[in-house]
């Protein structure tokens, strides 16, 4: 999913949607998306189980590699509505979008 598509579904629309970072600490502290929840890629399958099953999963890293792997891997846990940012957070940036900075 592009940058457009992502803010349609982060409109207030009584959805839920769940975002998942999949960069390391010091990138998310950096700056990350409002409400995405942090699990760093070599950590996705050991905490795939504490993802909702009933909403969407939109998975984040820097440019868009390591959500590629993370997609893949909860797509063959059953998960059946993943995507990914495409082009990651550099491609949210570029659009001039916020980023929240712990």
């Amino acid at each position: 999913m592009n940058v457009h598509e992502l803010e349609k579904l982060l409109k207030p629309s009584g959805k839920s949607i769940v975002i998942v970072d999949v960069r390391e600490p010091g990138e998310y502290n950096a700056g990350h998306l409002a409400n995405a929840r942090l699990i760093p890629l070599r950590l996705v399958i050991e905490q795939a189980e504490s993802l909702p099953r009933d909403c969407p999963i939109v998975l984040i890293s820097r440019s868009g590699r390591r959500c590629h792997r993370a997609m893949s891997w909860l797509l063959e846990m059953g998960f059946d509505r993943v995507y990914r940012l495409k082009g990651g957070i550099l491609s949210w940036k570029a659009h001039g979008k916020p980023k929240e900075v712990d």
